[in-house]
């Protein structure tokens, strides 16, 4: 009961804190939009990105006050900051495109270097469109806190050049002043941090459950029960100091506290045979390294853990063609390339499971993991088209353990392709968003009927269909190329239904501002892991 009082009040909470949240930008005149906007700009402007936070970053709502009297801030001084970033940014990208190169891996922090850049000039238009610091202040808050992520990620990274890190050290260094300026704290992105901890704490909860279903029933389990329980208790605690607006410091030790706790349990853990448990540690790992990223803290690779998630990976390959019917297999033109196929990946497996036990270092591990991930992909791909739902959710735990020995070794992205379950978030909101807008448009044309009425329910009707299409694309893990092609013919379809937006003069007009703003930015969202 004491357990269901306490989630019913972490549930409370959530929803005030959501609420709240939601007040504090209502009442900020729509922040996430570029300040500036007041009407249905150039398409082609709105979609340069800057206008809002990507989806996982901080929310403004969730910072602190400004400590200092911003009448008495320097705009001079804040413009040529912000000015010089810009610029530097600039040498950042041009660097770091030179590591990919080398290293495809770092294609994410690439997209996320672009998203940056075009928000800090936004923020720099702004200025010298005489915006109070008052009003930009929230903004400068949200850039700090994803530049203070962005700059802990690549310092993670060590195949990154030295020109690279010193144009970061620099953006460091011209953060540090405007923090000096405005009198604030390097920036936690706490609405990021709550949704981690949250996920921990359903994976954690989940591992209490599947340890009181195993059937051995020993002490070690029972006491490995009452731990897990304890673990809970100590990620809800966080979470409660995140909401709560402790210091860094103070979140950092109790993040170790955790941390200490789940280390010492991972042994016993790890002497179970349940694919079960398996699954929930694995889980409890993935948000454990995001935390880490979260709170900038260091990460080295655990080779046990890498070691259980190759064994892992094998007994899927073997389960998987336990599940999957002869007949099915024979359906293939080239049985020969499907079992090379197949016996490369577990090859690659076997290698990386190899250099683990032998201790190798951790840019070993990483070499090592590419071609786990190259043959890997392409036995899923080969493999996708099987009817049979139980091989099919095979494959997902083969896709799983792929991308839980990505984050156990720390690396940003996908090494080689596309991260097209990245996407899908992104492109489950677009779908979300071009329902909210075909119900608006429909809205419009009844209670404003235009000689043009017809074009605009078709336009609206062959962009949400073209929605649809992209989101249930992905699941099927296309290509580079036809995502490019798609997300082109995509923007297309938006460019034409935005251009009927503006001619509504009805109460719908307000709501289709503030969705074309929305669509935008998840459109922008979709491509920009494209151009690279």
């Amino acid at each position: 009961m004491p357990n269901r009082q306490r989630e019913l009040w972490c549930s409370v909470m959530m929803a005030v804190v959501t609420v709240s949240m939601s007040a504090a930008v209502l009442a900020q005149g729509q922040p996430r939009l570029s300040t500036r906007d007041s009407d249905f700009r150039d398409l082609n402007d709105l979609m340069r990105g800057g206008n809002s936070a990507p989806s996982g970053y901080g929310n403004q709502s969730m910072y602190p006050t400004p400590q200092v009297d911003l009448s008495r801030v320097d705009r001079r001084v804040v413009q040529n900051l912000m000015t010089e970033s810009v610029n530097e940014s600039e040498r950042l990208y041009r660097a770091l495109q030179q590591d990919y190169q080398r290293y495809p891996e770092v294609r994410s922090l690439l997209t996320d270097l672009v998203s940056l850049r075009a928000r800090a000039a936004r923020i720099g238009q702004d200025m010298q469109a005489n915006l109070s610091l008052e009003q930009l202040h929230p903004q400068f808050q949200q850039l700090d806190s994803d530049w203070q992520l962005l700059s802990h990620q690549m310092s993670q990274m060590r195949m990154l050049s030295r020109t690279t890190m010193e144009s970061v050290d620099r953006i460091d260094r011209i953060g540090r002043e405007l923090e000096k300026l405005f009198k604030m704290e390097p920036q936690l992105d706490r609405q990021a941090l709550i949704m981690q901890l949250s996920s921990l704490s359903s994976s954690v909860r989940n591992l209490v459950e599947e340890l009181e279903l195993d059937t051995s029933g020993n002490q070690q389990v029972f006491q490995l029960v009452l731990d897990a329980r304890k673990l809970d208790q100590q990620a809800y605690r966080i979470q409660q100091m995140v909401m709560g607006q402790y210091g860094y410091p103070d979140i950092v030790s109790e993040y170790n506290r955790f941390s200490q706790m789940w280390v010492n349990m991972q042994p016993a853990l790890r002497r179970l045979d349940n694919r079960y448990i398996e699954r929930s540690v694995r889980n409890i790992m993935m948000a454990d390294s995001n935390l880490h990223n979260l709170l900038w803290l260091e990460q080295q690779a655990d080779r046990e853990h890498l070691k259980q998630l190759a064994d892992s990976l094998m007994r899927d390959v073997d389960e998987f063609f336990n599940r999957t019917p002869l007949k099915l297999l024979l359906n293939f033109k080239d049985v020969t390339t499907l079992l090379q196929t197949s016996n490369d990946f577990y090859g690659t497996v076997q290698n990386l499971r190899d250099c683990a036990n032998r201790n190798e270092s951790d840019q070993v591990l990483r070499e090592s993991y590419r071609y786990v991930e190259q043959y890997g992909s392409d036995f899923i791909r080969t493999f996708e088209p099987l009817r049979s739902q139980a091989a099919k959710v095979v494959l997902r735990e083969i896709e799983d353990g792929i991308l839980a020995m990505r984050n156990e070794l720390n690396l940003a992205g996908s090494v080689t392709s596309i991260d097209t379950r990245a996407m899908i978030p992104y492109a489950a909101s677009l779908e979300n968003l071009a329902d909210h807008m075909d119900y608006d448009v429909q809205q419009w044309m009844k209670r404003d009927p235009q000689s043009f009425r017809t074009q605009v329910l078709q336009a609206s009707a062959r962009f949400l269909q073209r929605s649809q299409r992209i989101h249930r694309m992905l699941q099927a893990r296309p290509t580079a190329q036809e995502l490019q092609r798609e997300t082109t013919d995509l923007f297309e379809e938006w460019r034409t239904l935005y251009n009927f937006l503006g001619r509504c003069n009805t109460e719908q007009r307000e709501h289709l501002l503030v969705l074309s703003r929305d669509i935008s930015e998840a459109i922008y969202n979709l491509r920009a892991p494209l151009q690279f």
